[in-house]
């Protein structure tokens, strides 16, 4: 739902796609916002995690970071790449990509190639491949023994996934 602009809240998994109609429903986010569209608060089931800082006027700081979510901290480097938060710690590398996320799901490993795509994600020893067209979109995903995990198509400027195809990608080793 939103008020006059801005997303304030969400229904998931409701039976009814107006708020007035909505008897049944998963789960309910509201979102707490300022002018600017930024968080103050989220209350997901009536847990809310509140971000800060708070001054009575400012939530970030003045290079518009968060500086913690729910009194925890976020931690940032010198690019404004965020090292850690709450649930995650972040690398970059020398081109502020983002390399690896390590967190209680154990961690994850992002791989680039010479002009820049991430061609692939390494997590838990799983690896899954990007594959891109000629315009650097990506169009397909695969695991590691070439079989098709996503497939995406576009509409305008919008991915979306379509059923997999069964063809081949040759890829330089």
């Amino acid at each position: 739902m939103y008020d006059s602009y801005q997303l304030v809240q969400v229904w998931y998994g409701a039976d009814a796609t107006e708020p007035g109609s909505i008897t049944n429903y998963n789960s309910l986010q509201d979102y707490d916002l300022d002018q600017m569209g930024n968080r103050l608060a989220v209350t997901e089931d009536s847990v809310t995690t509140d971000y800060g800082p708070h001054n009575g006027s400012q939530l970030t700081n003045a290079l518009n970071q968060y500086e913690e979510v729910d009194e925890e901290p976020i931690g940032y480097d010198l690019r404004g790449n965020v090292l850690a938060d709450p649930n995650s710690v972040y690398t970059y590398d020398i081109l502020n990509r983002q390399t690896t996320v390590s967190n209680t799901n154990g961690l994850t490993e992002y791989i680039y190639d010479a002009r820049g795509r991430r061609v692939a994600k390494v997590q838990d020893s799983a690896t899954t491949h990007f594959i891109y067209d000629t315009s650097y979109r990506v169009i397909e995903e695969r695991n590691s023994s070439e079989t098709l995990v996503a497939a995406y198509t576009r509409r305008g400027n919008t991915r979306q996934q379509r059923p997999g195809s069964a063809h081949a990608v040759r890829r330089p080793h």
